[in-house]
């Protein structure tokens, strides 16, 4: 009686995993070993799973695989944007009794504010001697940008996730 049992055990069982089922389990225990029947294989090792779309390229063939664990963002894929450093417009400094400017300017040489930003190149310095006490100097500061930032390194495109073993019956 006991093995009639058995053998009606197995038949559902078999009905319940045919060839091609994928059994989830939190053991590594080989269903071949617990149900005591088929061929089965360790399957999906590091991936998740994605139900079937015919509509979607990405997921319209069985067993496709896809996606990156890391990635390291192309420029068209970052979000536009811009780092803008905006100092004001126009500025004062006044000075007394003898002293020097140096600024810096396009080209490295000569002395006036149309030569200054955005490709500093070199500085000149005018000696004022004894220039009049009480004086003030008006700059106009253009604005510009900071460079780059980030590191380009890949960042986790992991979804949350929980490891399982999986195994799909081959024979």
């Amino acid at each position: 009686m006991a093995t009639k049992i058995r053998k009606e055990q197995t038949s559902i069982m078999q009905a319940l995993y045919p060839v091609g089922k994928v059994y989830v389990s939190i053991t590594s225990t080989n269903p071949a070993t617990l149900f005591g029947f088929g061929t089965w294989e360790a399957f999906g090792a590091g991936r998740v799973m994605v139900c079937l779309n015919s509509g979607d390229t990405d997921f319209d063939t069985l067993g496709e695989t896809g996606g990156e664990k890391t990635h390291v963002l192309t420029e068209s894929e970052i979000t536009a944007h811009s780092h803008k450093v905006n100092p004001p417009q126009t500025t004062s400094s006044g000075q007394s009794a003898t002293h020097t400017h140096t600024y810096y300017t396009k080209s490295g040489t000569g002395n006036t504010a149309s030569n200054n930003v955005p490709n500093w190149k070199g500085t000149t310095t005018i000696n004022m001697g004894n220039a009049s006490a009480g004086h003030t100097h008006t700059f106009d500061i253009a604005e510009f940008n900071s460079g780059n930032v980030g590191s380009g390194t890949a960042h986790n495109n992991m979804q949350p996730s929980i490891a399982v073993y999986l195994f799909k019956r081959t024979a």
